[in-house]
């Protein structure tokens, strides 16, 4: 009987963990620069805003991806106050409308650099 129980239990165990995955789901993110720069240039992931030259405030499109316990999103932005004004450039990274990270930078070709990874973990 001892026996029986204990198989029963870590039966019971074995399709219980097994079932406990990663959360998984979509995930949506966008960036936003600001500060008092006149002219920046951004490089994102995405390879559209790579190299791009422009002023601010700035926002990107909002991107929707797939992320489960095999696949995360790497978020990651930096922007380049391309004057030699004393100006400030802040980036920021939202995921599903709520700001992940942050960074500012001030000075004459300052940069601002901010990445933040949605996985299974943080979804």
């Amino acid at each position: 009987m001892r026996l029986v129980v204990v198989l029963c239990m870590s039966l019971f165990c074995i399709i219980s963990c097994d079932t406990i995955v990663g959360k998984h789901g979509n995930a949506s993110y966008y960036y936003k620069v600001t500060g008092t720069a006149t002219s920046v240039t951004i490089s994102a992931n995405e390879s559209a805003i790579d190299g791009l030259v422009t002023s601010l405030p700035w926002q990107s499109e909002e991107w929707t991806k797939h992320v489960d316990d095999e696949t995360s999103i790497l978020c990651a932005i930096t922007a380049v106050n391309t004057t030699t004004n004393n100006a400030t450039v802040t980036v920021e990274i939202y995921v599903d409308g709520d700001l992940k990270a942050t960074d500012t930078a001030t000075g004459p070709n300052c940069m601002a650099y901010a990445d933040y990874t949605v996985d299974d973990e943080n979804l």
